[in-house]
């Protein structure tokens, strides 16, 4: 990702310490290591917003996945609440945000939780203000996961912000203008959508689809397109 202009990388799996992970930055052609991130042995993104940057993580238990700095090395928790409450991890296993949005001038960040004991998968959304993020819409609804895996470099979404559209893939191909709403997008063949890439007003979508060429052996070939 690019953050402050420069080529930025979150850090996954710290090899000096497990009480804080690091995030780089090219600079001068020299990559520089910044930490400070608690808890947080998977970073999944940064965004500056509001003069402040904030990291999306992986939490242990009882804590939340989002974490803000002032200056970008000093990191401290924010708040997620849902219907007035602080969002109880004290059960997850899983609880993570991969994804950060500006949208409409509004940030926004996904949220995962996971207690494989009691069979719970959550996939939210929260919008921040004053200080805190707070619930916006449940996602188990509004999307589905493509037949096919689809990962993203470990996220399992990719996604781009286009003239006040975000355009989200699990697979398959959404858009939302409000956060609320999702559309899904089709593509030709049913293809699955791995990666989005913007460049100059321009949105390339990399995808694939499988082609059965043999139906007496089911063998199946793969194509990989480029959109824009």
């Amino acid at each position: 990702l690019v953050l402050d202009d420069k080529l930025t990388i979150p850090g996954w799996d710290p090899k000096d310490t497990p009480d804080y992970c690091n995030y780089y930055q090219l600079e001068n052609g020299t990559w520089q290591t910044y930490s400070g991130v608690p808890d947080g042995l998977h970073n999944f993104d940064l965004v500056r917003y509001d003069g402040k940057l904030f990291a999306g993580i992986g939490a242990n238990k009882g804590e939340t996945p989002i974490v803000v700095s002032e200056n970008g090395t000093d990191f401290e928790r924010v708040p997620m609440l849902r219907n007035g409450v602080p969002v109880d991890t004290s059960a997850g296993e899983l609880i993570r945000t991969y994804n950060f949005w500006v949208l409409n001038g509004t940030l926004y960040a996904d949220f995962h939780y996971q207690n494989i004991a009691e069979n719970i998968n959550i996939v939210e959304v929260y919008r921040y203000e004053d200080g805190k993020f707070v619930w916006c819409v449940g996602l188990g609804r509004k999307i589905n996961m493509a037949a096919m895996g689809c990962q993203n470099l470990g996220k399992p979404w990719a996604d781009a912000v286009v003239d006040d559209t975000l355009f989200l893939t699990t697979g398959w191909l959404y858009q939302t203008t409000d956060m609320m709403e999702y559309t899904q997008v089709s593509l030709p063949n049913y293809a699955v959508t791995y990666d989005i890439y913007t460049h100059n007003g321009v949105m390339y979508l990399l995808t694939a689809s499988q082609e059965v060429v043999n139906t007496e052996t089911g063998e199946t070939v793969y194509h990989v397109t480029v959109y824009s």
